[in-house]
């Protein structure tokens, strides 16, 4: 790819430190502001870049990163429902099931039986 400059090899490289940032503090309050100010770009171009390399925003992909991670602790372990949340970055127990229940169809409770039923 002859065409990039370093522009777009900072942004790349932003996006790249950016997945990271996440992936390994997916716990904690993690604002657009803050991870700009992380990789030293504005929150809208953040966003923009982001979306252009992933398909997809930062919010969305926080909130799919932390889904997972929630499922893992409701497959792999005895944590508590009411403990998983937090692990993952929700403050908010209810907001945590409504996000749940959307991207996996059915709540922390009715997924773990699931689960442990197999």
């Amino acid at each position: 790819m002859g065409n990039r400059t370093p522009e777009t090899e900072y942004g790349i490289r932003a996006i790249d430190d950016l997945i990271r940032i996440i992936e390994s503090n997916y716990d904690q309050d993690l604002s657009l502001d803050y991870l700009a100010g992380k990789v030293h770009l504005s929150g809208s171009y953040l966003s923009h870049l982001f979306k252009k390399r992933t398909g997809t925003s930062v919010v969305k992909y926080i909130n799919q990163y932390r889904m997972e991670k929630a499922k893992e602790f409701l497959d792999q372990s005895n944590y508590k429902i009411n403990d998983v949340y937090k692990m993952v970055g929700y403050s908010d127990f209810s907001y945590f099931g409504v996000s749940f229940k959307q991207h996996f169809g059915l709540t922390p409770t009715q997924y773990r039986e699931k689960a442990r039923s197999l």
